[in-house]
């Protein structure tokens, strides 16, 4: 009885379950077509349909990406083996301009040497020069085409890599229009100023050739520039008359003997007693009158000094009898950019400083060093105002130091074999020299008359 009970009891559950769901399945359906017809799905379907046809692209657009990487990997590799050729190609171009430049500096070492002895042919000397016109003109296009392609070039880091480079490279002679007006276009960051110390000497040098009455011309005179120093009340030597031949100049203790025109220390000796006499320009010691004059002699002979008119000069020393140090201050207009400290004592050394007291490398002097002792803040001080007083837009000042003064020694404007100077520093002080040029004339046009310069070459006059 009891298992038919629940049989019939399983059986009406059944039912009533079947009744359900048909009843929701009833209301599901009514429920779909009434949103089937509502507006929201009508949008909707009108959104989804060209999604639906974007998905069918999928596959295929990262097929197409995963072509491009494959591509991409590939030029990339190609790129990198075609590099790797390049550098090759110019390690093995480098190698070979060496080569060459090795053989034409052998060929023109060889012709150097042969002139110690004797004269080669015209011939010879008129190929050479040809030649060495030739690869400048060659050399000269190749730098004016890089100028051409780099000049717009996007990467600034590049462009003043590049630039910098051309400078160093080029002839200021052969610096063509257009690279002086990118330098007028671009800021100096980018495009370096065609500067150079040496060729700025060496129009300097052109132009007192053509102005008698220069500041350089007036006071490479002695006396004008010793009369300039009492305008300013600059402590200088004593002098004594001029001599108008080496044969008449006293053999004189403790002075200085000098000639009135020469460069440099050329014909320059200082005499500590008749039988210890020093020759500057190089420091050998001369041990009796007769090889003093006979050295004289020579230095006329030579032309290292051009004219036979002497002086003799106070000879400055420290304490203990030491010849005091030299300082040469080269001065650009009221600024000093460098200075060289030189030793005598017993033979001749130099150090070369900038103006914060710290050593520096020119290129010069560099196997004859010594630690040098510097110079102080007033020395600096009163170099730059001499200068100042000077309208010219490059002098080097020397000065003699001992412990207890500063004294005058002479105005030189055009430093014996400045062009030893290495490139980075003839850059930086053509730069010094461009910018004193600049300061001069603005202050010519502003009406600076230098009464002290005038003074004291009119008193020379």
């Amino acid at each position: 009885m009891t298992k038919d009970y629940e049989a019939i009891h399983n059986k009406l559950n059944d039912q009533a379950g079947m009744k359900r769901r048909s009843n929701e399945k009833k209301r599901l359906i009514k429920r779909s077509d009434q949103i089937v017809k509502s507006n929201r799905y009508r949008a909707g379907k009108l959104v989804v349909k060209p999604i639906k046809g974007m998905q069918a692209l999928f596959p295929k657009l990262k097929q197409e990406l995963q072509n491009e990487k494959r591509e991409n990997a590939f030029l990339v590799e190609q790129n990198r083996r075609l590099q790797e050729k390049l550098e090759a190609a110019e390690k093995k171009a480098a190698f070979l301009t060496r080569s060459i430049e090795d053989e034409r500096a052998k060929d023109s070492r060889a012709l150097v040497k042969e002139m110690e002895n004797h004269d080669p042919s015209l011939r010879t000397i008129m190929i050479k020069l040809n030649e060495i016109q030739e690869r400048k003109e060659a050399d000269t296009e190749f730098l004016q085409a890089v100028a051409d392609r780099y000049v717009h070039h996007q990467d600034a880091d590049v462009k003043q890599m590049i630039f910098e480079q051309l400078y160093k490279s080029f002839d200021l002679r052969t610096l063509s229009e257009k690279y002086s007006r990118i330098i007028l276009e671009t800021s100096s960051n980018s495009c370096p100023w065609p500067a150079s110390f040496n060729a700025s000497l060496a129009f300097q040098t052109a132009k007192r050739l053509m102005e008698d009455d220069s500041a350089e011309n007036a006071l490479d005179d002695r006396l004008t520039a010793y009369r300039l120093a009492d305008e300013l009340n600059i402590v200088r030597p004593g002098i004594s008359e001029v001599y108008t031949s080496a044969a008449a100049v006293p053999l004189t203790s403790a002075s200085v003997v000098k000639p009135v025109d020469a460069a440099g220390s050329r014909g320059v000796y200082r005499v500590f007693s008749a039988n210890q006499i020093q020759r500057i320009r190089d420091g050998q010691f001369l041990n009796s009158e007769n090889e003093w004059r006979e050295a004289m002699t020579e230095d006329l002979l030579s032309g290292d000094v051009h004219e036979d008119k002497w002086y003799l000069e106070e000879h400055i020393v420290e304490e203990n009898g030491e010849p005091a140090r030299d300082l040469k201050f080269y001065c650009f207009y009221g600024e000093v950019k460098l200075i060289l400290e030189v030793n005598r004592s017993e033979r001749t050394e130099f150090c070369w400083w900038d103006v914060n007291g710290k050593k520096v490398i020119t290129g010069k002097y560099e196997d004859e060093r010594f630690a040098g002792r510097g110079f102080s803040a007033e020395d600096l001080l009163t170099a730059e105002g001499l200068s100042k007083e000077i309208p010219a837009p490059f002098m080097r000042i020397d000065f003699l130091k001992t412990k207890n003064k500063l004294v005058l020694g002479e105005f030189t404007p055009k430093p014996g074999n400045y062009h030893e100077m290495n490139s980075e520093t003839d850059y930086w002080l053509g730069l010094a020299y461009l910018e004193a040029e600049a300061k001069l004339t603005e202050d010519f046009l502003s009406g600076k008359t230098f009464k002290a310069f005038h003074a004291a070459v009119n008193e020379s006059k």
